[in-house]
């Protein structure tokens, strides 16, 4: 069977997780068997049995979908080795033919099978119990012996199944060919192998020339067999581990083996019961778990010196139980009355949640910290609705939450429950609050600009007479003109600025009343008088001037509209988070989204003992919904650039709102990039600097850089950096990788974990990377 491992330092620090109970994930009433299962992450799972049984999860084990691989019902599998989550092994045997062992190989999944079954040998009971690929080319298998000497109980093939070799592995001691229970290879070199031979007991068998020989480590007494084995690097050692269960009563019965230093000296714990153990699968060098028959589960915290009995709810045989981290334990068995696959459930904690408050009718994004955080449903209780819950990654630390607040939900603190996909739960007390919601009143400023007014009044008085007078020496004549005077009246109001504040719309009516104005009419009389030879002309010129006017009254009315405009909200960014590669900084586009953002708006982004950013606006939406703005974010090499940033918008009027957590700069807590490699061009690149890992530290600290083979299960390249030298400084640091294994060869095809250790052993950083043509 392939186990998945994370690798851990030596002086590793660990912490308990808060463990539930073993719950079932599926099962029938078939009388059949489950035999082996394995998952590649969290989610992904695959399981086989008799009955020619292949059963698929994407869901963390929660579902089950089940299918045929040879479409022959007599076949049974045993084991089985996936290298991803696409291309795997199986093998097992036909019940109507055990002359002839079965290995098949799939490349996506299961969905079509291809037969890499070794030649018929006529040996009579050849079955096939375990199969290990350290890659698609180079893979073992182990099985049963037959009646002849040397019996072949263990196949290799470098050519992925195309052909096989058939080699025996012999306890020279006793003369004895044991079954095979169980494989494992750390490389193309070293591996072991656990089984047993009825009335001679459990052996532990190593090589460390690919299979070619073998030298025993362990031969236990001849009432314990041995079925499982488990294999952990830890601190540059190689931990083993095997267990099985007794052929027979004695105090030896069900012992438990362990070793430090790869095999060569073991210890032993007797358990109190005797269940027959069948399978052991360790997380770290701590903890691991026991499962036999009778449903029987054990489980240690202290690297096996004390096992304690685990409640499964079943009594059926349990054959095998996979370890992939503290979260995730799957255990599968059956017999009568059938098929069976059980789950560790691990509640989730909720350590801290921010914002922890917030208003009626609020929109928020709230931040939730805690352990094995894996994903919906999340509930805060009535009146406020979790639109989304985003976690990244695997059994996270971290989800983001997107609430709406009814603006009728009631006011007071709130529970937040949140139960993961697999009926894992935890309910955090009085966790979150919510608000009364307040009206702010808003100050506005109107202008107000009135036109110029002007009225004219005109009066005409026309008169004209003429009278003649006329003597023996002298005529007279009067003359009357006539006069039109027109007078303007200017009225003029100005342009007046009124600043108020105005919780309702409000009309003003302003009247201007132009006062009557008295004219005193003037009449003005010039008598000319002139004498030629005797004759005298009298020339009487009067002008009459009249002025009129009325009293005028001007009325301007200006009605002034001000709407109560509530704060501003900022309920969430896009793009959230952005990876920083840049020496010189990195200009982004953010979309803040929220309500009554007005034009004019300014934008920033703040963080604790960093500068703030300051964002340059290029538009306000006309509904206030949304603002685009561009933000110059510091270099990589500035120190406190990666981490969660602030969003903060501030209106005209100074009000602002702000979103903790809006958006996160970083490297994928340790980025590795590119974060896929061509095999092919590794090989064919002389260069030094094929890969570049990256990650920010706090303070000057020893670190260690390792790379983790998830389908090999093993290290393939390890490097340690002293404090305050390049790889152990504070702030940015940046290590170049070409792409070469601590083995002396390019890496291979497959996916692999990288991680950064502090000096305490605690993994501070783990990313993932392809090596793929």
């Amino acid at each position: 069977m392939k186990r998945i491992f994370f690798i851990l330092s030596s002086i590793f620090l660990f912490s308990l997780p808060v463990w539930a109970s073993w719950t079932t994930e599926a099962q029938d009433i078939s009388a059949q068997t489950y035999y082996d299962v394995q998952f590649i992450g969290e989610k992904i799972g695959f399981a086989v049995g008799d009955k020619d049984t292949f059963a698929t999860s994407t869901d963390r084990g929660i579902n089950w979908t089940s299918s045929t691989i040879a479409g022959i019902s007599t076949y049974a599998w045993y084991g089985l080795c996936f290298l991803d989550s696409q291309e795997g092994f199986v093998c097992g045997s036909d019940g109507n033919n055990p002359s002839k062992p079965k290995i098949y190989a799939t490349t996506n999944a299961g969905s079509s099978w291809s037969n890499k079954s070794p030649a018929s040998y006529s040996i009579n009971g050849s079955i096939v119990y375990d199969v290990f690929f350290l890659n698609s080319t180079t893979g073992w298998a182990g099985g049963s012996g037959n009646s002849f000497s040397p019996a072949q109980n263990y196949y290799y093939t470098s050519n992925g199944g195309v052909s096989w070799t058939l080699e025996a592995i012999e306890d020279t001691n006793q003369n004895a060919y044991p079954e095979i229970r169980e494989l494992y290879f750390k490389d193309a070199s070293n591996g072991w192998a656990a089984g047993r031979q009825t009335g001679m007991g459990g052996y532990v068998f190593n090589t460390t020339d690919g299979g070619l020989t073998w030298s025993r480590q362990l031969g236990s007494s001849s009432f314990l067999e041995l079925y499982g084995l488990a294999y952990l690097s830890s601190g540059g050692n190689d931990l083993l581990w095997v267990t099985g269960g007794g052929a027979g009563g004695g105090s030896s019965t069900n012992q438990f083996y362990s070793s430090d230093d790869g095999g060569s000296t073991w210890t032993s714990t007797v358990f109190d019961v005797w269940p027959g153990m069948r399978s052991i699968s360790f997380i770290d060098k701590y903890t691991g778990y026991c499962v036999g028959n009778q449903g029987t589960i054990y489980k240690t915290t202290n690297a096996g010196s004390a096992w304690t009995l685990v409640d499964s709810g079943t009594t059926r045989t349990l054959q095998k139980v996979h370890y992939y981290n503290s979260y995730n334990a799957w255990a599968v068995g059956g017999g009568n009355p059938g098929r069976i696959i059980l789950k560790d459930v691990t509640n989730p904690t909720i350590l801290s949640v921010d914002p922890a408050s917030g208003s009626q009718g609020d929109s928020l994004s709230v931040l939730i910290t805690g352990t094995n955080i894996q994903g919906d449903p999340l509930s805060f209780g009535s009146g406020i609705t979790v639109n989304s819950f985003a976690v990244a990654g695997e059994s996270n630390t971290e989800g983001l939450a997107d609430i709406t607040i009814d603006p009728a939900a009631s006011v007071g603190n709130r529970d937040i429950t949140l139960t993961n996909p697999d009926s894992g739960e935890v309910t955090s007390v009085n966790a979150f609050a919510v608000n009364d919601s307040t009206t702010t009143t808003t100050t506005t400023t109107t202008t107000i600009t009135t036109t110029t007014t002007t009225i004219t009044t005109t009066t005409t008085t026309t008169t004209t007479t003429t009278t003649t007078i006329t003597t023996t020496t002298t005529t007279t004549t009067i003359t009357t003109t006539t006069t039109t005077t027109t007078t303007t009246t200017t009225i003029t109001t100005t342009t007046t600025t009124i600043t108020t504040t105005l919780p309702s719309p409000t009309t003003t009516t302003t009247t201007t009343s132009v006062p009557p104005t008295t004219i005193t009419a003037t009449t003005t009389a010039t008598v000319t008088s002139t004498t030629v030879a005797s004759t005298t002309t009298v020339t009487i010129t009067i002008t009459t001037t009249t002025i009129t006017t009325t009293t005028t009254t001007m009325t301007t009315t200006t009605t002034i509209t001000s709407t109560t405009l509530s704060n501003p909200t900022l309920n969430r960014v896009n793009p959230n988070k952005t990876q920083v590669l840049e020496s010189s900084g990195k200009e982004i586009t953010l979309i803040l989204i929220g309500t009554n953002f007005a034009e004019g708006a300014s934008v920033k982004l703040t963080k604790a003992g960093q500068s703030d950013i300051i964002g340059t606006v290029n538009s306000v939406s006309s509904d206030g919904t949304t603002i685009n703005a561009k933000f110059t974010l510091p270099a990589k090499t500035q120190e406190g650039t990666i981490g969660y940033w602030a969003a903060v918008v501030t209106n005209p009027n100074s009000q602002s709102a702000t979103l903790p957590h809006a958006f996160a700069t970083s490297y994928a807590g340790v980025f590795f990039y590119p974060n896929q490699l061509s095999f092919h061009g590794l090989q064919s690149s002389a260069t030094t600097s094929a890969a570049r890992i990256v990650y920010n530290l706090s303070a000057d600290t020893p670190i260690e850089v390792v790379i983790y083979d998830i389908r090999e299960m093993k290290i393939v390249y390890r490097r340690k950096y002293a404090s305050g030298q390049t790889g152990g400084s504070s702030g940015y640091n940046e290590i170049q990788w070409n792409g070469q294994t601590d083995f002396g060869h390019t890496i291979a095809n497959g996916t692999y974990v990288l991680q950064i250790y502090s000096s305490r052993g605690e993994i501070i950083g783990q990313t993932y990377f392809v090596v793929k043509d």
